[in-house]
């Protein structure tokens, strides 16, 4: 039965109880129908024994009424006797019928029966006489009535005995069938009783059991703890049950290869209670900071961040709960040896562990490459650009004269020496504007500007560089103004036009365009060359700083590879953005928008 299926189990428990019931109402049926049977009986050996009591009567009442006629010759006896014939005629036939109903007839039912058969007849006889023609033999008709009544007196008294003896039998039967319902109820009550039983020690032992198992087994595999042993069996529960061992056996696994994976990985990967309390962490930790897992466990952070940064890490904590977005902050951590270093921290809150999980980065190498490089900034600023600047002042009036004339060869010399100066000038503050950019550094002076007038100076100042290559400078521009900073709006177009004139080909066109958008909102730049284009898989790259996306069969040219990255960052700070795409049949063109009236509208692509 155990390798049933769970309904079929289910089926089986409700139907062998209602066989059982049907067992015993077939059975109560049988003993009712026999005691109803026997009570029937008995009552037709009751009636019996009336009419026959009846019939005695009658017989002796009509006798006697024949022969006080017979003594007295008072007609009022002879009609008396004939009453009474004509009520013996009525009994002797329901007698009659009575008797032939019986099942089965003994021999003093049918002597009885053929004395009644001339009782009906000498009563038929008596009932058709008129008391004033009676001329039958008295001594003929008295001894016959005589005769009568002894033979019906034995007849009678036999079937009398015959059926009291019945009725005995019929009474003990009927007890007996009384006491058979009784214990048939009795046993079947008994039975139900112990049959609800079972059921309910069966269903207790096999199905709540199996359910309390199943359930322990569902808060076990969502608090991760180990399971109860598998339930075993075919049926639906057994199998659900297997199915969650399977799904804790690949939980587990994917656990230990998640333990495994946050063990060995370099970064630090811990997790603190509601407290700050470290409740978690990994072997990483021994390596990036000297401490051993079990040191650290159980202390506050509060207690390794350096005392200055203390107030940044509970304002990120607090904020973080009531975000869902990850937090990331820097701050500095003091390692084994008491030494502080610099740490980024990633955190994220879950509200149904109450957990902060954290991933720790030991950036001391990059702060102290990014302190290394505002340093080197700081001296190019100042250590280098100004002597730059004053070696490009004493070029120019070298160029002028002032020192004195030069030979053709001699200023030949000078102008390329002032291009080479204008050339470091311009890189270092390319390089200088980038970087504060990205520090957040960069500041723009917004006023309103005729679109025109910025391109008439780009056009302007790229011109020279264009007519030494013979290439037409074609500018397409509506009227209308633009609130920016001019100056690195101005810049950002000569850089754009400086770089397509370095790769268009001679003799070649660059076009210009200007215009608003559609909305009015955006102002839209666009840059058109006809040069060789740009790489489809190095179009991303162009706008990178110190990258160049030429190839030596295109003729790789000179530059830092800062003019394009400078180009972003200040289109960027004006809250617009920059792009580029080939053109059909040949070349690219670089766009760029920016709000017409300012940064406050939002940038969009």
């Amino acid at each position: 039965m155990f390798k049933l299926k769970l309904t079929q189990q289910i089926v089986l428990a409700i139907i062998l109880p209602l066989l059982f019931e049907a067992a015993f109402l077939v059975t109560a049926i049988k003993n009712l129908g026999d005691l109803s049977n026997y009570i029937e009986q008995q009552e037709k050996s009751a009636k019996l024994m009336t009419l026959i009591t009846l019939v005695f009567q009658e017989t002796n009442l009509a006798g006697g009424s024949l022969m006080l006629f017979k003594m007295t010759k008072d007609k009022r006896h002879m009609l008396a006797a004939q009453s009474i014939a004509n009520d013996l005629m009525e009994h002797t036939k329901q007698l009659k019928d009575e008797a032939d109903k019986m099942p089965h007839k003994s021999q003093t039912i049918d002597s009885f029966l053929d004395i009644i058969d001339e009782i009906r007849e000498t009563s038929m006889s008596i009932a058709g006489i008129a008391a004033d023609s009676f001329e039958v033999s008295e001594k003929r008709f008295a001894s016959k009535f005589m005769n009568m009544n002894k033979r019906i007196e034995i007849a009678g008294k036999d079937l009398l005995t015959d059926q009291t003896t019945r009725q005995e039998t019929l009474k003990k039967a009927e007890a007996q069938a009384r006491e058979q319902l009784q214990q048939t109820i009795s046993i079947m009550t008994v039975m139900n009783i112990l049959l609800a039983a079972g059921v309910a020690v069966w269903i207790t032992l096999i199905f709540s059991r199996k359910w309390n198992v199943l359930i322990e087994n569902t808060l076990n595999l969502g608090m991760g703890k180990p399971l109860l042993k598998p339930i075993g069996g075919q049926d639906e529960i057994g199998k659900l049950d297997t199915a969650f061992h399977t799904i804790a056996q690949e939980l587990e696994l994917a656990r230990e290869k998640e333990r495994a994976l946050v063990d060995r990985t370099v970064q630090v990967i811990c997790s603190l209670d509601q407290s700050g309390k470290i409740s978690q962490i990994n072997p990483a930790v021994r390596r990036r900071f000297g401490y051993e897992p079990e040191q650290v466990l159980g202390t506050n952070l509060v207690s390794l961040i350096h005392p200055e940064d203390r107030d940044l890490v509970h304002e990120k904590l607090s904020t973080k709960r009531l975000s869902a977005e990850e937090v990331v902050f820097e701050c500095r951590l003091r390692d084994a040896d008491g030494h502080f270093k610099s740490t980024e921290w990633t955190t994220s809150w879950s509200a149904k562990d109450k957990t902060f999980f954290c991933v720790v980065v030991d950036i001391t190498e990059r702060v102290a490459a990014e302190n290394l490089k505002k340093d080197m900034l700081a001296m190019i600023s100042h250590d280098l650009r100004t002597p730059i600047s004053s070696i490009k002042l004493v070029l120019e009036c070298a160029g002028q004269g002032v020192y004195g004339s030069l030979s053709d060869r001699g200023i030949t010399t000078m102008k390329n020496a002032q291009q080479s100066s204008d050339y470091l000038i311009n890189m270092i503050n390319d390089l200088l504007d980038v970087e504060n950019f990205e520090a957040g550094g960069l500041v723009l002076d917004f006023e309103t500007h005729p679109v025109s007038s910025i391109i008439h100076i780009a056009t302007d100042m790229i011109e020279p560089s264009a007519q030494k290559k013979h290439i037409a400078l074609n500018v397409e521009t509506e009227k209308f103004d633009v609130r920016a900073d001019g100056e690195r709006l101005n810049r950002t177009l000569v850089n754009l036009l400086g770089n397509a004139v370095k790769f268009a080909p001679a003799n070649s066109t660059i076009t210009l365009s200007a215009k608003p958008s559609p909305d009015g909102k955006w102002a839209e730049f666009g840059i058109r060359d006809e040069g060789p284009g740009i790489p489809p898989e190095k179009i991303d790259l162009v706008f990178e700083k110190y990258r160049q996306v030429g190839t030596r069969s295109e003729g790789e040219k000179k530059g830092s590879g800062l003019g394009l990255a400078i180009c972003k960052a200040l289109v960027e700070a004006h809250g617009g953005t920059i792009g580029v795409r080939n053109v059909q049949p040949k070349g690219c063109e670089f766009w760029l928008h920016i709000p017409i009236n300012g940064p406050q509208t939002q940038v969009g692509n």
